[in-house]
């Protein structure tokens, strides 16, 4: 899919605070005589800035680093 439908849909999808934040981007991009964010991966950046918290990030991180497969790690279990 095309990045600009994926951020298309995405707005569509948006509901209540994450909705008027999106708006709000979009009208101080428009304000300041800026194209709006039509790539898909800088509206997903912009909206996880907003609403996902770096200690979240640490902890799927974490996760990440402690799964295993048997007894093996999972970069052992790649490799």
């Amino acid at each position: 899919m095309f990045d600009n439908r994926k951020v298309r849909f995405a707005k569509m999808k948006l509901i209540g605070e994450a909705k008027n934040y999106w708006r709000e981007v979009e009208d101080c991009l428009e304000m300041r005589g800026k194209l709006p964010i039509t790539d898909w991966i800088k509206m997903k950046q912009n909206l996880q800035e907003k609403y996902l918290p770096q200690s979240y990030r640490n902890k799927l991180l974490d996760q990440w680093n402690n799964l295993r497969q048997g007894n093996k790690t999972i970069n052992e279990y790649i490799t």
